[in-house]
């Protein structure tokens, strides 16, 4: 789960002088001292956005078994409509509320370096959706819609402590407990039911 520094993109730049095509890995690089190392998941969208910025690239295709970003997971939804355009900003909501089209660490690069992602299908020509930035939306009005799509999770477990005493600081007390494990808390909620007690409820990953 590496954090990119900076590619080389002399050599692509080097190679596309003599040749129409340029294979190169993704998803691995080395550290300071050489040591190799991996980018995590979505480490191969990364790696095109990555490489797409050393060789000042003004769009990267990103392939897949899908084609394109939808409303909603067409699985679920089935009158999920595909969307022709999607802003940077509600790309990376959609990735980091569980969309698996694209991953947000892409869409962060994407939209430092202001390079479009085309995400696309594999299997047919087709234009897929393309990721970019809100002001070309607003400047040529395209995909105004009030929501531009919904996403959610399905592995995650509710947790919730009935009739904790309000007087003392319980929450405090259990928030600590859970920073000292490391567990990431999707959504708290805390309720006085009355009789200086109260219900706390926690969401997180299953």
């Amino acid at each position: 789960n590496a954090t990119i520094r900076t590619v080389e993109g002399k050599y692509i730049l080097e190679k596309l002088k003599n040749a129409d095509i340029v294979v190169c890995p993704g998803f691995q690089g080395y550290s300071k001292n050489g040591k190799i190392t991996t980018l995590g998941r979505g480490g191969s969208d990364l790696s095109a956005v990555a490489i797409g910025v050393a060789i000042d690239a003004s769009e990267v295709e990103i392939y897949s078994d899908v084609n394109g970003i939808y409303s909603a997971d067409p699985r679920i939804v089935p009158d999920a409509r595909k969307l022709d355009y999607i802003s940077y900003s509600e790309m990376l909501e959609l990735s980091k509320n569980g969309a698996k089209v694209l991953n947000h660490r892409c869409v962060q690069l994407a939209a430092k370096h202001n390079i479009i992602i085309h995400a696309r299908s594999s299997f047919d020509q087709n234009q897929g959706t393309y990721v970019i930035g809100d002001e070309k939306i607003m400047k040529e009005h395209i995909n105004q819609l009030v929501i531009s799509g919904i996403t959610g999770s399905q592995n995650e477990a509710r947790i919730t402590l009935v009739g904790v005493d309000a007087k003392v600081n319980g929450a405090g007390l259990l928030f600590e407990k859970i920073a000292d494990n490391n567990v990431n808390v999707n959504v708290f909620n805390q309720a006085l039911v009355g009789g200086g007690k109260m219900d706390i409820s926690l969401v997180i990953n299953d």
